[in-house]
């Protein structure tokens, strides 16, 4: 900036922050300063076109300048910084002569501008990528969050239900051993083993369905989710019969 014999430059635009306009990458004043001079200037100019440079002078300017206050510079000028096309900002710049924007200068500002585009454009990528790694990372972390909690649940669902129906089970078969002598209390018996072992094999069986449903993989998730629905309604339905 000083071999070029700048007095104020700064870059701007909408990619830099939400809802922000104030000067970033500022050099020779101070932010909030460069605020006040450029207001000055762009109440008189309309510099919302940002795909053309322009330049400026303090004699364009279509009051008297006696009544202007505090305006510091002689001339002001815009460059846009386009990347593939698109205007992603723009490197304004002030100074205190009137002539100092020449045909020469015009272009070296604009190849400048068209380096910070490219800069720009690089430094945002690498903020997605970077907030996108977050992102990554912290779905990872529900991800074994709720892998755990199913584990929680599987246990718990062995534990209650399957557990007790096997220490039903061994209960049975000690009965079965002990009247082994007695025909009739054999078959008696025997058809609770077998109720005994339907509600085990049941039970398991939801609890396979539960974790893996054959429908996600043959009708897609959307119809089994709806599958899930229902039969928890109607499981709630049941319950809430058997409680009136």
């Amino acid at each position: 900036m000083t071999r070029l014999g700048l007095d104020v430059a700064w870059l701007e635009g909408p990619g830099f922050r939400e809802n922000d306009s104030q000067p970033l990458a500022v050099y020779g004043l101070p932010a909030e300063v460069i605020s006040e001079q450029k207001s000055k200037w762009e109440h008189f100019f309309n510099t919302k076109d940002n795909h053309s440079f322009k330049i400026l002078r303090v004699e364009d300017i279509p009051v008297p300048l006696t009544e202007i206050r505090n305006l510091n510079f002689a001339s002001y000028g815009l460059f846009p910084l386009t990347f593939s096309g698109k205007s992603i900002g723009t490197l304004k710049v002030f100074s205190r002569g009137r002539n100092f924007f020449s045909e020469d200068k015009q272009v070296l500002l604009q190849s400048y501008a068209n380096l910070a585009a490219v800069a720009l454009q690089n430094a945002w990528l690498f903020e997605e990528v970077r907030l996108s790694n977050r992102q990554l990372h912290a779905l990872s972390q529900r991800l074994m969050k709720a892998q755990e909690e199913e584990r929680l649940h599987l246990s718990r669902e062995l534990h209650d239900e399957s557990g007790q129906l096997l220490a039903a089970l061994t209960v049975q078969l000690g009965l079965l051993d002990r009247d082994a002598d007695h025909p009739e209390a054999v078959r008696s018996r025997i058809n609770g083993l077998n109720e005994t072992a339907n509600m085990i094999r049941e039970n398991l069986h939801r609890l396979a369905v539960n974790l893996r449903p054959a429908s996600l993989d043959h009708l897609g998730l959307i119809t089994a989710l709806q599958q899930f629905i229902q039969e928890f309604s109607r499981q709630i339905i049941y319950r809430l019969t058997l409680n009136v």
